[in-house]
């Protein structure tokens, strides 16, 4: 998932620590869970281009089930222009 613009990962006591696919890990500093070899979406690198176009943060977000092509959508009928080359 991401959330304001940051990949988080649920942690089963309902905090949701960062995740970056750099660390491939997470660690929620709520309850002390450290989460190893994450599952990243196939298609993460479309998905954060997509949020990018994006100009504030807070809107920067991506629900698993969501597609590309729904951030795309959801980009257009709030007047984010496309990106170059897309």
């Amino acid at each position: 998932m991401v959330a304001g613009g940051k990949w988080v990962v649920f942690c089963q006591c309902g905090d949701a620590p960062m995740a970056s696919p750099e660390w491939d890990e997470a660690r929620c500093f709520q309850c002390g869970a450290i989460y190893y070899n994450l599952q990243w979406p196939q298609e993460r690198s479309a998905i954060e281009e997509a949020l990018i176009a994006r100009s504030e943060a807070g809107l920067r977000t991506w629900l698993p089930g969501e597609t590309v092509s729904d951030l795309w959508q959801q980009n257009k009928e709030h007047g984010v222009p496309e990106r170059l080359g897309r």
